[in-house]
């Protein structure tokens, strides 16, 4: 099996994102055998101010060997973790249409909530949304998402050239959404 590798963002998009994230992730990252364990990792982008605080709450899940933080001006590196991503988890309770664009754009498959406005944009063909319901549940619905996709590299390539598609389609200047009108 190839690496897998699970990329997010931070509490500078969201508040408690990155505590969400983390959780999801240790929920994922303990129901698998250490085999598949080895091959698992969490990027979690951040600005710098909360790393250390991420770094801790990945210790207290017993996640820290598979997270890799990355702080906002890690730029270089940042770009090099998009193109070899398997999957972008962004679990924010808003619109984030700017993130799901740059999502697509690296052929990532975007997980996120559904009703934030990511309908508009993610489809079975790019990504996957699940309904909000409390937290726990969101956790372990974000957690199996991940399992699926793990385990299921048929989906998880059938979704990347999906979310490549849907930037080209609906986002890129050559698609029709992104041409000028002519009156």
């Amino acid at each position: 099996m190839i690496p897998f590798s699970v990329i997010s963002l931070g509490q500078f998009i969201a508040p408690d994102v990155a505590d969400s994230v983390i959780q999801i992730y240790s929920n994922f990252y303990h129901s698998v055998t250490t085999k598949h364990q080895r091959r698992l990792t969490m990027y979690l982008i951040e600005d710098e101010s909360f790393i250390s605080k991420n770094i801790e709450n990945c210790k207290k899940h017993n996640i820290e060997s598979s997270c890799v933080h990355l702080s906002l001006d890690q730029q270089e590196e940042i770009e090099k973790v998009y193109k070899s991503g398997s999957v972008f988890l962004l679990p924010v309770k808003e619109n984030r249409e700017a993130l799901v664009k740059e999502s697509l754009s690296y052929s990532l498959p975007f997980l996120g909530f559904k009703n934030y406005g990511f309908e508009d944009f993610i489809d079975q063909t790019c990504g996957m949304l699940i309904k909000e319901t409390r937290e726990s549940e969101n956790i372990l619905d974000f957690a199996r998402l991940l399992q699926l996709l793990y385990f299921d590299p048929e989906a998880r390539r059938f979704l990347k050239k999906g979310a490549l598609q849907k930037y080209e389609t609906q986002f890129s200047w050559n698609s029709s959404s992104m041409k000028p009108r002519r009156g």
